[in-house]
């Protein structure tokens, strides 16, 4: 039973692995907007993707990869979580469209 639920669900959620890279199948998009949402909370920063990736401990290559809107690299919680950390804003920041009197920076120089 269990074998059939999983088998049944397989083609939906299926990722290709190449490499070290795991393509977004079925949530490019989603990863795209996240990605476009850190470039705009970096940029309002005025941090460089080097400066950023050198305060959150990943490479800047990385970092480009995340951001840039044609990869297919796919990224974990845990990653979001410190990039969000990074630039001061609440994770929830990276989930919903981008407001002018922005509730999710954590600073009062919004």
């Amino acid at each position: 039973m269990i074998a059939q639920s999983v088998h049944s669900i397989t083609p939906i959620i299926k990722l290709v692995v190449r490499g070290d890279v795991i393509l977004r199948g079925i949530y490019a998009e989603q990863y795209k907007e996240i990605g476009r949402r850190i470039v705009f909370y970096r940029n309002l920063r005025g941090l460089s993707q080097e400066a950023l990736a050198d305060k959150i401990g990943i490479s800047r290559s990385y970092l480009s990869k995340i951001e840039a809107p044609k990869s297919e690299v796919s990224f974990s919680l845990d990653v979001i979580f410190t990039i969000a950390n990074g630039l001061d804003v609440d994770v929830a920041a990276f989930f919903n469209p981008i407001e002018i009197n922005n509730p999710y920076l954590k600073d009062k120089d919004k």
